[in-house]
């Protein structure tokens, strides 16, 4: 947080500043009360009371510089925040697609790579495996994971609305399987663990497959 020259934090500032303009107000709230018996008094009294106006004045506006050190303050700190959530969400992608574009073995005869992915049936999600040929629909199956890793950390749905609508095409089934977009499906998925691996590839044999 940043702190004013003299060290002090500005809610320190702000508070010292408070207690201040409270005691001003409590002298000159007592001086108001008080009834002088003499001219001399009289006179002494008004002017004891302009100097506690002109003091009570300056201690408001200083008051309100504090508020608004801490106002900027916390702006800063928030800022502060998101860009480093947002260079953490940057490196998390990196690696995302460092993993997926790693060297991988080659896969051995009578066998090919498989990837995960959620299958919703009869109200029910469950983590499957799926071969497709596509080169975009593999690539979606990817920007799918990421897009629930997303709503599992922080509950944003930004990315998976994205695949609202959207299927790929899975050659071990010959058919067309819908991305699980309902939240409520996921959070089920999640709690069961069906969205928990560490490889998002898996290889599987020819036999299996047919």
């Amino acid at each position: 947080m940043a702190r004013p020259r003299n060290g002090t934090s500005a809610h320190t500032q702000y508070r010292r500043r408070r207690e201040h303009l409270a005691d001003l107000e409590a002298r000159y709230e007592k001086l108001t009360r008080s009834r002088p018996g003499t001219p001399g008094k009289k006179a002494a009294k008004t002017r004891a009371l302009n100097k506690l106006s002109r003091q009570l004045s300056a201690a408001h506006g200083l008051l309100t510089k504090a508020r608004n050190a801490i106002t900027k303050t916390s702006a800063e700190r928030a800022s502060a925040k998101i860009a480093a959530k947002q260079r953490r969400s940057e490196a998390a992608k990196k690696g995302w697609a460092k993993r997926r574009t790693a060297r991988k073995p080659p896969s051995p005869a009578g066998s090919r790579r498989a990837q995960r992915f959620l299958e919703e049936r009869d109200g029910e999600v469950k983590q499957i495996l799926v071969d497709p040929p596509s080169r975009d629909d593999r690539s979606a199956i990817g920007s799918y994971w990421h897009a629930v890793g997303v709503f599992r950390n922080n509950g944003s749905t930004a990315l998976l609305d994205r695949f609202e609508g959207r299927s790929i095409y899975d050659a071990l089934t010959r058919s067309r399987l819908p991305f699980v977009t309902d939240t409520a499906l996921l959070r089920e998925a999640i709690a069961a663990g069906h969205t928990d691996f560490d490889d998002l590839y898996t290889e599987i044999s020819w036999a299996s497959a047919a």
